[in-house]
């Protein structure tokens, strides 16, 4: 019924749609509105420069109301923007609403940058760790205090780090990271050719360690 009224008074008495869409946005008929409604009366408010009550009316929209994930995070963005613009004393109470919306359909860059902007570390550490963003996840992690926190949230991005290039095959770049582990799970793998070939960019003794369980092992083989 709003949502007519609304669509008329727009076109042929625009006096009356802050009072129409005041009512739409608040009653018994709000539970019964659909996405497309609230979406539209939440874009009403925004262009009426309302826009802690476009705030609200976007942050009532979930995936009861819509499938497409891209426009979910579309909507939510746009409602943490004016925010950001507009709302900052209430960004602590959209935040981990909005972080945690974004994160559970899996649009973790945008979840992340959301945590970010409120200093919501941890949060934004996961968040960029599950799409393999390891830098902004170290960024984080470097703004972490007390210090012995931010080393265990280091250790987490560089395990995690880890995993991913055992995961994909991609050893080699775990030892240009600095973590000589690597090396070994190289040998493990029986990947000697490899394993030497980036032994001898390491300190000597690196190499010469390999060499010599690479001889220990032709020499059993033999």
């Amino acid at each position: 019924m709003y949502g007519e009224a609304l669509r008329v008074a727009q076109k042929h008495a625009p006096h009356l749609v802050d009072q129409i869409n005041e009512n739409y946005s608040r009653g018994s008929s709000v539970a019964a509105q659909s996405g497309q409604e609230i979406l539209n009366s939440a874009k009403i408010w925004e262009e009426q420069r309302e826009y802690g009550k476009a705030i609200d009316r976007y942050m009532e929209i979930t995936e009861q109301h819509f499938q497409n994930k891209e426009q979910l995070e579309e909507i939510w963005n746009n409602a943490f923007n004016l925010a950001m613009n507009f709302a900052k004393d209430k960004l602590n109470e959209y935040v981990p609403i909005l972080g945690n919306r974004l994160f559970s359909i899996q649009k973790f860059e945008s979840a992340a940058e959301i945590f970010e902007s409120v200093l919501m570390y941890d949060k934004a550490i996961d968040a960029y760790l599950e799409v393999k963003k390891w830098d902004r996840a170290m960024e984080c992690a470097q703004q972490v205090r007390p210090m012995d926190m931010q080393q265990v949230f280091v250790q987490k991005i560089q395990e995690r780090k880890k995993q991913s290039y055992i995961a994909s095959n991609k050893i080699s770049k775990i030892v240009e990271g600095g973590d000589l582990s690597g090396l070994e799970l190289l040998a493990q793998d029986g990947r000697w050719e490899e394993c030497l070939k980036i032994a001898e960019k390491q300190d000597p003794t690196v190499l010469n360690k390999f060499l010599a369980q690479f001889a220990r092992q032709y020499i059993g083989q033999g």
